[in-house]
């Protein structure tokens, strides 16, 4: 479209009041506005191509009009671009729900993962303790044999020490009966005159 320099900035003022303020209008629309409108039969700066873009004027007996009527044409193109929109947008939200849906799977697999992790951690601690359990019986076990042995070897040595106690007092009386004549045990014949019963008196 061609557009005097002056109709331009009037053109693109209106435009940026219209996106300012929200509302969505026609740039067709806002064209013809801004050129008002037709002129002798025709759209300044379009020439004969302004059928593409607005209706025919239906009124006779006068070539100016400022009513806006969007072609055949028009419609459709602005119908396509309306689609476009429509399709952008819903590409836009398929992909913020594919995003979305991706970020619950990826939440999903990391509290599977984290869950068995855990069950893991769970078994190996089961292990763990179940191997100490075991270490602790087999040292005590073997405490228990070690005081065991000791006890063993404290009768052994006790016996050891009696039987050597009992081994020098027989010395010790075969000594002192073999001064007095006799032996162990007793076999001197007893002296019937002696009231005590016993044999002849010690040599000095």
């Amino acid at each position: 479209m061609y557009v005097e320099f002056s109709d331009a900035e009037i053109y693109e003022k209106k435009l940026a009041e219209c996106r300012e303020k929200g509302i969505d209008k026609d740039l067709n629309q806002i064209y013809f506005e801004t050129v008002g409108g037709r002129k002798k039969g025709k759209v300044p700066g379009l020439g004969s191509g302004a059928h593409l873009y607005y209706a025919r004027s239906s009124r006779r007996g006068g070539s100016s009009s400022s009513r806006y009527s969007p072609s055949i044409f028009s419609q459709l193109t602005t119908r396509l671009e309306e689609s476009q929109r429509q399709l952008s947008q819903q590409s836009i939200e398929l992909e913020r729900q594919r995003t979305q849906i991706e970020t619950e799977r990826l939440e999903i697999e990391r509290e599977r993962l984290q869950m068995l992790k855990e069950r893991e951690e769970n078994r190996l601690q089961m292990i763990k303790e179940r191997e100490e359990e075991r270490l602790q019986m087999i040292k005590e076990r073997e405490e228990e044999q070690l005081q065991a042995q000791r006890e063993r070897e404290e009768d052994s040595r006790r016996n050891a020490e009696h039987l050597a106690e009992m081994k020098r007092a027989m010395e010790y009386y075969a000594k002192m009966l073999s001064q007095c004549g006799g032996s162990f045990p007793f076999t001197q014949q007893q002296d019937p005159r002696d009231p005590s019963g016993g044999g002849a008196p010690c040599s000095s």
